[in-house]
């Protein structure tokens, strides 16, 4: 086995599989969101234990050359696919727990989960506001910050109308 069918392999495992995991883990019949939420949570923890171990490596193994360094930068990129893996892995399972419920129940716990996220954007828009009538910023950056205004009222119009259709 050489480096590169190494690096194939890794890849298909700590990508690719948790990628189709994710996308059948909210898309597919019951069983197999079951086993998608299983290989999400099996991506995560190898994820964080690559972490563990590239920080392991960087901080505990002397060495000669290059140095171990290198592993902190490895280390960045499989934590951020730990992270990422572990909160598809819990937004899958509330997803099930939620579609597992009554419809009425389920009502309410999407007007909750609707209200949590108006609440949410209502913040973001008011600090981004803030920061947009701030003097201390350039005007690239209150550009993007208008750009971003405009983008979560639409994302908050769009949630008050899902509202308004559940209540």
């Amino acid at each position: 086995m050489n480096p590169g069918d190494l690096l194939q392999a890794a890849f298909i495992l700590f990508v690719a599989a948790p990628v189709v995991a994710a996308i059948l883990a909210f898309k597919g019949p019951p069983l197999v969101r079951q086993l998608a939420r299983i290989v999400l949570l099996c991506a995560g923890l190898a994820q964080a234990a690559a972490t563990i171990s590239c920080f392991w490596y960087a901080f505990e193994r002397p060495s000669s050359g290059i140095g171990n360094g290198v592993f902190l930068l490895v280390a960045i990129f499989t934590a951020l696919f730990a992270v990422i893996w572990f909160g598809l892995w819990r937004a899958a399972r509330r997803h099930e727990y939620v579609q597992s419920l009554p419809p009425d129940l389920r009502r309410i716990e999407e007007l909750a989960d609707i209200e949590g996220a108006l609440e949410a954007a209502n913040k973001s828009v008011a600090s981004m506001q803030r920061r947009v009538e701030s003097w201390w910023i350039g005007s690239d950056e209150r550009n993007r910050l208008r750009l971003d205004i405009a983008t979560l009222e639409g994302a908050i119009a769009t949630l008050e109308r899902e509202r308004a259709k559940r209540v």
